[in-house]
């Protein structure tokens, strides 16, 4: 390798590209590269040349994304300047375009593609055909297209306008000069990213959707999302081209899952009736059209033999439609049957486990076998620009009508079928690939790596045909592929990530951070300082000692870290349960939160993308104001772990607060584990690596994870930092699991205080000396914008059958008492009488009050909770009291009995008209709010919607679409109020506002 750097002149005026070269290839860089840059350069360069795969873990902060480009892009060059210069090469009639492979450039969120866009533009390589491929929703810019919700309806909508030539983009791009549109989208010769190809089209009124489609085939550089290249019936109906190709995935630490969840696909009978009734209709539309047609000729005098113009422009033949109509009905009574007989009882989950062949009979059973999968997609496909066509003439409805559930049903085999397109790709591809494949699958062993979960709720059936290797999905892309190379900072330990996915990767590397390891100081802390053992297991994470002790941690923290603070909580649960706590536990003088807020300016991770930029503005702000700086609290997996830089003081420390394990008893989780157990133990003689056990896998999840959030420390050579891992657990684990920057500063410490003095003097040691001082909090309630407020809130009068959901039922009320016993601290919190709710507190309240003078007042339980013996007056006439829980919701209390309503008869006294009007969503808008999570959760959703409109039961409804809404899917949750019942209304209302949803 050969450094060395020369004067490049651009558009840019780029003043130094420093030029690296690697065997006979030359690489232009934009800055001086680290040493650990060129080595990753190195690992790329020897991939690219030897065909191979490569997994390449580098910090985060170390130019991945720049090292990724510069060098795939200079190997690319290198190969057209070999063609070009081989006069042998050239064919007569063939393009030098098949002679080079394409770089797909893959990335998790078209928001991380925006970063490498920019990274690009930072190059001399920007000049390189570059194209950015995405949906229609994303890039559609019609408005009659985009009022649709479901993607497959968008689809069938643009191709009806395009072949009626109705849509004016797509009219103005076809008429468009290329040389000019190349003008418009490449301003000052950069690279435009998505949002600047979307600003483009509006303003000169091009469609972006088929303009990235037409620059793909001649393009050198694609980006696209992870979903495009690991999803088969995505690839395949984009005509995704691998073969030959090099496939780059950044960000990959969550590829596993990615591939896992693009082989996986579930189907209930409630859509299998609903394709039923779609396909109806389609028939009975289609026979309408033929009396129409046999009405029109006898109304009309033509010559023998002149042919009547057909109404239909789509070409769909009705017994096609009948046949599609038959197979569903077998399959529908096939599933039935299904579900009545066979299957494994596991313990701890419902359902029934059946072998993935079983789903495959199941099918074939109904009639769609392997080979008609192509012949029913396409008559799904012209049903569905049937009804497109119908909608525009006619008014049929929105969900039937367009065909939403047959375009699932076709995914659904699209997707369990993929291996069969796969397979043409595997006979067609050259040893060396074949070689790279570790775990060999074949079309007839590729169904063992399923398993068909079946579950009965009330009377619906829904089949998960889940897929429990990503060896799959990397084995249907990867077929004939030059080079897969997987990169991240956090794919340790390396060993099991590469045996998970089932190809070689002949070429591996755990990098060096370019930051010294003197500039991390890594602490492992095993308990409190006043004893307590931080072990967050699911059994101790809710108890007060517990979360006590993670506050006197978090405390102290803030006393000896400069700057910014970064806290990663295991999960929502658990960070909502300490700082709710934190508001009644104290610590000395003062509550825990009142003493983290003195310390430092506190925020918390919202969930909205809209708030967060708010909070992390604030926050940045904040820490760069000077002082004492501010603490975030966020969650492992979330937006603030993944995705975000925090540059220099922004995050001085990373605390992590607990180890966030998968939920044992979640039925996928408990199957996964089994799979990987009964593999462990089957012995297969062409394989020389070792399954990876149940037990490393599920380790291996959460540890990757807790990676994920250290890495927001250090984000450059020159930046240093403090990492802390708060749980006993972490103490014992080989440092294998950690990244290998950091394994020579791993130190276990039995509580923080031995930990303080070594943080001082690291900080010291960077001119950085530690003077925090308490900031004036003049009340607990007067809080800094992205402050959790502590509000008291009103309790809801449970019903007798004694399952209402009550978020504060989440946190042990006699856990709480227990501890403050234990150490002495019972007597220094307010108490007040135990009343079941608020109402009673006033019945009591009322019953006391011997004088009624004055005039009517307004009782804020947020802010002043009524006391027993307080001064309560009311006049003597007896009006009503307005009790006000929040600012726009108030009851009626009549006082004049002596009692409080009940409150299912309470009304509302404040209009709310103008949020709630924002929660009410038309069926189909809501289905396409359910498609956004997870497959499990949604099929839990609506068997409870089924069986509330069965039973009635609303607390049943709410508390199961709570547990599985909150915190992540808040607008699933909220959209539920259009589908209660009128009377059930106000309880629902009430228990947003004490979810502080409103």
């Amino acid at each position: 390798m050969i450094l060395n750097e020369r004067n490049i002149l651009n558009s840019n005026s780029v003043p130094i590209m420093h030029i690296v070269r690697i065997d006979r290839f030359t690489v232009e860089f934009p800055f001086e590269p680290y040493q650990c840059q060129i080595k990753f350069m190195e690992k790329i360069m020897e991939a690219l040349q030897m065909g191979q795969n490569a997994a390449l873990e580098s910090p985060t902060g170390t130019g991945k994304t720049l090292c990724l480009l510069c060098t795939a892009i200079a190997y690319l060059k290198h190969c057209k300047l070999e063609i070009l210069q081989d006069s042998a090469q050239e064919i007569q009639g063939t393009s030098s375009r098949s002679f080079y492979p394409k770089i797909l450039y893959a990335s998790r969120t078209h928001s991380q593609l925006v970063q490498v866009i920019r990274e690009l533009n930072k190059t001399t390589y920007k000049d390189i055909k570059t194209v950015t491929l995405a949906s229609r929703d994303v890039l559609c810019i019609n408005d009659k297209v985009m009022k649709e919700n479901n993607s497959h309806v968008k689809s069938l909508m643009c191709r009806n306008l395009i072949r009626k030539h109705r849509c004016p983009f797509y009219n103005f791009y076809e008429k468009a000069d290329p040389s000019t549109l190349d003008l418009l989208y490449s301003k000052n010769g950069l690279v435009p990213d998505i949002e600047e190809v979307i600003s483009v089209s509006r303003k000169h009124k091009y469609c972006p959707y088929f303009r990235s489609r037409s620059m793909y085939e001649n393009a050198d550089l694609i980006l696209l999302p992870y979903n495009y290249i690991v999803d088969p019936s995505l690839r395949y109906k984009h005509n995704i081209q691998l073969k030959g190709n090099i496939v780059i995935f950044d960000e990959a630490h969550n590829l596993e899952s990615v591939c896992e969840e693009s082989t996986s696909v579930s189907f209930s009978t409630t859509q299998i009736s609903a394709c039923i009734r779609e396909t109806k209709k389609v028939l009975e539309l289609m026979i309408n059209d033929e009396e129409e047609v046999r009405t029109q000729m006898d109304n009309t005098v033509v010559p023998i033999g002149t042919e009547i113009q057909e109404t239909n422009e789509v070409k769909i033949e009705k017994n096609d439609v009948a046949y599609l109509l038959a197979s569903l009905h077998q399959f529908e009574d096939a599933v039935d049957v299904c579900a009545k007989s066979g299957g494994k009882k596991v313990t701890g989950i419902d359902g029934k486990v059946y072998p993935g062949e079983h789903m495959i009979e199941l099918l074939s059973k109904a009639g769609f076998r392997k080979d008609m999968r192509e012949a029913v997609s396409q008559t799904i496909d012209k049903i569905g620009q049937y009804l497109t066509a119908k909608a525009q003439n006619e008014t049929i409805g929105e969900f039937v009508e367009k065909g939403v559930y047959l375009q699932e049903f076709s995914s659904f085999i699209s997707t369990i079928y993929a291996y069969k397109h796969a397979s043409s790709q595997a006979l067609d591809s050259p040893a060396c690939v074949v070689r790279k494949m570790h775990k060999k699958i074949t079309d007839d062993s590729i169904v063992k790596y399923f398993q068909l979960y079946i579950t009965k709720h009330s009377s619906v059936i829904t089949l998960n045909y889940w897929c429990f290797s990503p060896s799959v999905a990397m084995y249907l892309h990867s077929c004939g592929v030059r080079s897969v190379i997987v990169t991240s900072g956090t794919l340790s330990p390396l060993d099991s990530f590469i045996n998970n996915l089932g190809i070689s990767f002949p070429i591996a590397l755990e990098n060096q951070h370019a930051a010294n390891v003197d500039q991390i100081l890594c602490a492992r802390i095993r308990s409190s300082q006043s004893g307590i053992d931080l072990c967050g297991t699911f059994h101790k994470r809710s108890s007060s000692a517990y979360v006590f002790g993670i506050g006197e941690v978090i405390v102290r923290a803030c006393q000896i870290i400069p700057d910014g603070i970064l806290v990663f909580f295991s999960s929502y649960v658990t960070m909502n349960t300490c700082l709710k706590f934190w508001k009644t536990l104290k610590f000395g003088p003062m509550f825990i939160w009142e003493t983290i807020s003195a310390y430092k300016e506190a925020f918390v991770e919202p969930k909205s993308k809209l708030e967060l930029k708010t909070v992390l503005l604030q926050f940045r702000q904040k820490v760069r104001e000077g002082g004492n700086g501010a603490i975030l609290f966020a969650v492992c997996r979330a937006k603030v772990s993944e995705g975000i830089d925090f540059l220099d003081s922004e995050s001085r420390g990373v605390i992590v607060i607990g180890i966030p394990y998968a939920p044992t008893m979640d039925p996928r989780i408990e199957l996964k584990r089994q799979f990987l157990t009964k593999q462990r133990m089957v012995v297969v003689k062409q394989e020389l690596r070792k399954n990876i056990s149940a037990d490393e896998w599920y380790q291996v999840e959460a540890i990757r994870s807790v990676n994920q959030s250290i890495g927001r420390v250090l984000r450059h050579k020159n930046d240093f930092g403090v990492v802390i891992l708060v749980d006993s657990r972490f103490c014992s684990m080989s440092s294998k699991w950690f990244p290998s920057w950091m394994r020579e500063c791993l130190k276990n410490y039995q509580d923080i205080s031995d930990f303080e003095d070594e943080c001082k003097q690291f900080f010291k040691k960077r001119n950085i000396e530690i003077r925090i001082n308490k900031r004036p909090i003049s009340s607990a309630t007067e809080v800094a914008p992205g402050f959790v407020c502590c509000r008291k809130q009103p309790e809801i009068k449970p019903n007798n059958d004694g399952l209402h959901f009550d978020i504060n039922a989440l946190y042990s009320s006699e856990a709480v008492a227990a501890f403050e016993k234990s150490v002495g601290i019972e007597d220094t919190i307010p108490k007040r009488p135990k009343k079941s709710c608020i109402f009673e507190e006033l019945e009591e309240e009322a019953k006391k009050v011997n004088e009624l003078v004055g005039t009517t007042h307004s009782i804020d339980v947020d802010n002043n909770p009524i006391q027993s013996g307080s001064n309560l007056i009311i006049p003597k006439t007896k009006p009503k009291l307005r009790i006000k829980p929040n600012a726009s919701l108030l009851f009626e209390v009549d006082t004049s009995e002596g009692k409080i309503k009940d409150y299912k008869s309470l009304q509302l006294l404040q209009s709310d008209d103008e949020v709630i009007a924002s929660w009410r969503r038309s069926a189909l808008d809501y289905n396409k709010l359910l498609q956004s999570i997870e497959k499990s959760k949604r099929i839990t959703l609506k068997m409870a919607l089924t069986n509330y409109a069965a039973d009635n039961n609303f607390q049943t409804l709410i508390s199961t679409y709570a547990m599985e809404t909150i915190p992540d899917h808040l607008e699933v949750f909220k959209g539920l109020y259009g589908y209660l019942q009128v009377n059930h209304r106000p309880e629902f209302i009430m228990t947003c506002r004490q979810l502080k949803l409103i």
